[in-house]
């Protein structure tokens, strides 16, 4: 099943059973007889104004999504495009797309918080934050390792407000990186000096969107 963008009913083009229509790119009007709407479209099944061809042929009926018409002529008690329920098997799919959606976050969750607890273990300090407080507002997580004498110390910072899916992605990169810290490989694994003049290192990521 292809999840499909939700189109909300104010996004969605205003055409109504009873309204007189054209195609987009043609002159023959149309009768709407009936709209279907989904979550992501609304259909119109459409019946000739002319009944007849030149010819003395009869013209079928046809439907098209209504992005596809444009509006010729409203009748005074046209219903609104709100007052119509959506098709029961759009809803029964949105259904089933909201459930998948629930248990993808769900194993997420649970697959972050193994991996944060897997990279306490070793040592790092995994540090969650309120949003806008990690390096200042600049960046959504940071990974840092500086040494203190004899001691390394690594710290993972990030927003806690991240969904569980941008983080699952941020802790992956954050081992990478650890990886590159450990072989002294990557651009990130130089060292340079603290305003404190500590050995330190480290990378930012920036918005959510990014990680």
């Amino acid at each position: 099943m292809r999840h499909t963008r939700f189109i909300p009913d104010e996004a969605m083009p205003d055409i109504r059973p009873g309204d007189v229509v054209r195609l987009e790119h043609g002159a023959l009007t149309y009768i709407v007889e009936r709209v279907a709407r989904t979550s992501s479209y609304t259909g119109a099944t459409l019946r000739p104004v002319d009944a007849l061809t030149a010819s003395g042929k009869p013209r079928a009926r046809t439907s098209r999504r209504t992005d596809q018409l444009v509006l010729v002529e409203r009748p005074a008690d046209s219903q609104p495009l709100s007052e119509i329920p959506w098709d029961q098997r759009d809803l029964d799919r949105q259904l089933v797309l909201l459930e998948r959606d629930e248990q993808r976050r769900r194993i997420d969750a649970a697959r972050v918080t193994a991996r944060l607890e897997r990279l306490g273990a070793p040592g790092v300090q995994v540090e969650p934050r309120d949003a806008g407080r990690v390096d200042g507002g600049r960046a959504c997580a940071r990974l840092t390792q500086w040494r203190n004498g004899n001691d390394t110390v690594t710290r993972l910072e990030y927003e806690d407000t991240l969904p569980a899916d941008t983080l699952l992605r941020l802790v992956k990169r954050a081992e990478d990186a650890l990886d590159d810290f450990a072989a002294n490989v990557g651009e990130y694994a130089a060292w340079s000096t603290s305003p404190r003049g500590e050995p330190r290192r480290g990378i930012a990521w920036g918005t959510g969107s990014q990680v």
